[in-house]
């Protein structure tokens, strides 16, 4: 009698090549999924710091028309026109709010003339606020800064102490001034380093008045 011998089922297993492409593609994949990942943060990072900015801009502007409010006279120089000093000493009349000269040419600074009431009747002595910008050596970033009168609690100005190189912001790219003929109107232009390679942000319009009537 013939005896067949029943052949052994091949193991279902993989190649060492299906085993390769399996570990390829695979690895293709993961790549791309990172970069997606990756380009997500990336973007989602941008959009964050540039709201950020911007609602920066907006509180510097909100805080500026305020500070305006308290002024009488505008002036864009990088030095003080003449008559605008702070002393004790009242201002005389005419006063420099209704005198100018102050400087209108486009520039990198902005001064506000404040005058203070002494008293019923009494002439106002007069207080400077100055913006500028400064390079911090620590950081590298430009700064927004502040000189004159220290902000009190109410938020009134404080005419007997001063806080001189008070940072509003840093990350300041452009920060340009003008003033009207009559210095009672300034115009600014602002812009801001957004980090993490989000470049910089456009150019935004500020536009001030003064809120002091101007007297004689």
């Amino acid at each position: 009698m013939t005896m067949h011998r029943r052949s052994q089922p091949t193991s279902p297993g993989f190649t060492l090549v299906e085993l390769l492409v399996g570990v390829v593609v695979g690895g293709i994949a993961l790549a791309s999924i990172a970069n997606v990942a990756v380009s997500h943060v990336r973007t989602t990072n941008r959009v964050t710091w540039n709201t950020q900015a911007q609602r920066d801009i907006a509180k510097i502007n909100s805080f500026l028309a305020v500070e305006s409010r308290e002024a009488c006279a505008f002036s864009a120089a990088a030095a003080a026109p003449a008559g605008w000093t702070n002393t004790n000493t009242p201002m005389p009349t005419p006063s420099p709010c209704t005198t100018p000269p102050c400087a209108t040419a486009a520039g990198t600074e902005l001064r506000l003339l404040v005058p203070f009431s002494t008293g019923v009747n009494a002439a106002p002595i007069p207080r400077v606020i100055r913006f500028y910008t400064a390079l911090n050596a620590t950081t590298g970033r430009t700064e927004l800064r502040r000189d004159g009168p220290r902000i009190l609690i109410n938020g009134r100005l404080d005419s007997t102490t001063a806080n001189d190189n008070a940072v509003l912001i840093d990350g300041v790219n452009t920060f340009t001034t003008s003033v009207s003929a009559d210095c009672r109107t300034a115009n600014l232009q602002l812009s801001l380093d957004v980090p993490n390679g989000g470049g910089t942000t456009p150019l935004e319009p500020i536009t001030l008045s003064t809120g002091v009537r101007m007297f004689s």
